[in-house]
């Protein structure tokens, strides 16, 4: 197999990169759509415990490669993503996230992933 470079645990793109970065990481890892649906449901459920506005991020997960995206107070980012590094099943975590100072600045509901459309 082709060796694959060192990649740091956090990658920060913007949101139309992140389909693309998801599926990039590991071309070749075997892929098992329960797993994945299943550590996405888990993160989303702990989510609430995580930070205030749980519903101002979403959860994508591909090969064990949890993309985030949305907005999320600056000062509950990197204990989120260390959270969910630390999760069984986590392989990578890429931040798709704004990170904002002020809670007004949080939406009710993030801007899904459009995993379709990024790869095209």
């Amino acid at each position: 197999g082709r060796d694959l470079p060192d990649l740091p645990s956090e990658i920060v793109v913007t949101t139309p990169q992140l389909a693309a970065t998801l599926r990039g990481v590991h071309p070749r890892a075997p892929l098992d759509p329960q797993e994945d649906a299943e550590l996405r449901d888990r993160i989303q459920v702990r989510l609430g415990r995580m930070v205030s506005h749980p519903r101002a991020i979403h959860v994508g997960v591909e090969g064990g490669v949890v993309g985030l995206s949305g907005r999320v107070l600056a000062k509950e980012c990197d204990g989120l993503l260390e959270q969910v590094r630390q999760m069984p099943g986590v392989r990578k975590v890429v931040n798709a996230m704004s990170a904002h100072d002020k809670p007004q600045e949080i939406p009710l509901r993030p801007e899904p992933i459009s995993l379709v459309a990024a790869t095209r």
